[in-house]
C-alpha cells in the first residue's frame, strides 16, 4: 500500500485545475490534487493541497508549475526538483509558477497574425489592380 506525503501549493489562478488532476516528474505521475480551497481577499486566491508519494523526497526550492496536460485544457502540476540538500517535509508549502500553455501562447502571437494577413490582403489587391490597369493590358 502507498503513503503519501502532502504539500501545499498557492496560485493566483488554477485555470481550471481540479482535486484528483495529476503531479507529475519529468512526465511520471507521482500523485494528485486532494483539496483545493479558495480565500479571495488575497492575491493568490488559491491553496491547492496534493499528495505526493512518500518515497519522493522534494529538495527545498523545488518548484510546482501549473500546466496544460493537453490541448483539451486540462490541467496538472509539474514538479521541478532545485539542486539543494536539503528536503522539505510534509505539510510544508512549495514554490510555485505557472507555464503558459499552448493556447496562451496562440493568444500573444493571434494579434501578429491578424496584422500580416491585413498587409498581404491589401497587397494582393494593390497588385490586382496593376495587373487589371488598362496601361498593362495596353501592353
Amino acid at each position: 500500500m502507498l503513503h503519501y506525503n502532502h504539500y501545499f501549493l498557492k496560485y493566483e489562478n488554477i485555470d481550471g485545475l481540479v482535486i484528483s488532476n495529476g503531479v507529475f516528474i519529468k512526465g511520471h505521475k507521482i500523485g494528485q490534487v486532494r483539496d483545493i480551497k479558495y480565500d479571495f481577499t488575497k492575491k493568490e486566491s488559491f491553496t491547492v493541497d496534493i499528495l505526493i508519494n512518500q518515497d519522493i523526497k522534494l529538495p527545498q526550492g523545488t518548484i510546482a508549475y501549473l500546466f496544460d496536460e493537453s490541448m483539451l485544457g486540462g490541467k496538472g502540476i509539474n514538479i521541478v526538483f532545485s539542486d539543494s540538500n536539503e528536503f522539505h517535509t510534509s505539510g510544508d508549502t512549495i514554490t510555485t509558477d505557472v507555464n503558459k500553455g499552448l493556447m496562451a501562447s496562440l493568444a500573444n502571437i493571434v494579434p501578429s497574425i491578424q496584422s500580416t494577413i491585413e498587409h498581404a490582403d491589401s497587397l494582393i489587391l494593390s497588385t490586382n489592380k496593376l495587373i487589371n490597369s488598362a496601361e498593362i493590358q495596353a501592353s
